[in-house]
C-alpha cells in the first residue's frame, strides 16, 4: 500500500500519507478508504502527506480525473473543513500548488499549502509540531 491514513477524532484530524511514487489511481484508493471508514467524521481538518512521495505519475488530465472523482467525496467534508497539502520539496510544491488552482471551482472550500509539520499542524488549528506529538 503506498498511503496510510490516520485519525485523531479528539482533535478533528485525518492525516493521509502517500509513499513512493504517486499517481491518480493511488490517490483515488486512498480517498475512498477514508470516506468508508468507520472513523470517517465530515469535520476532521485534512493533511495529505506528501513528504514520502519519491515521484509524481501526473500531469493535468490525471489530476483532472483525482479532481472529478473527490468531487462527491469532498462534498461530504463540512465547508469550514481546512484541507491542507504537506508539500516539503519543490516538486511537492509546485504538484500541490497545480492541484490548488485546479480545484478551486470544484471543491466548497480552499486548498492550503505547507511546507513543513508545524506549518501544517498550525493550518488546521493544532498547536503540536506533528500529529506524532498528540496523544
Amino acid at each position: 500500500m503506498a498511503y496510510q491514513s490516520r485519525i485523531w477524532p479528539d482533535h478533528r484530524l485525518h492525516v493521509l500519507s502517500f509513499s513512493g511514487r504517486l499517481n491518480a489511481a493511488i490517490i483515488n484508493e486512498g480517498t475512498a478508504a477514508y470516506f468508508a471508514s468507520s472513523r470517517f467524521s465530515p469535520d476532521q481538518n485534512q493533511i495529505i502527506d506528501l513528504t514520502a512521495v519519491d515521484d509524481y505519475d501526473l500531469g493535468f488530465s490525471s489530476l483532472m480525473s483525482v479532481i472529478r472523482f473527490k468531487v462527491p467525496y469532498m462534498a461530504k467534508l463540512d465547508r469550514t473543513v481546512r484541507y491542507v497539502l504537506l508539500s516539503p520539496t519543490e516538486t511537492d510544491f509546485g504538484m500541490a500548488r497545480m492541484y490548488q488552482q485546479m480545484t478551486d471551482s470544484h471543491y466548497a472550500f480552499g486548498i492550503l499549502t505547507a511546507r513543513s509539520w508545524p506549518e501544517a499542524m498550525r493550518l488546521v488549528g493544532i498547536d503540536a509540531d506533528s500529529p506524532d506529538a498528540l496523544s
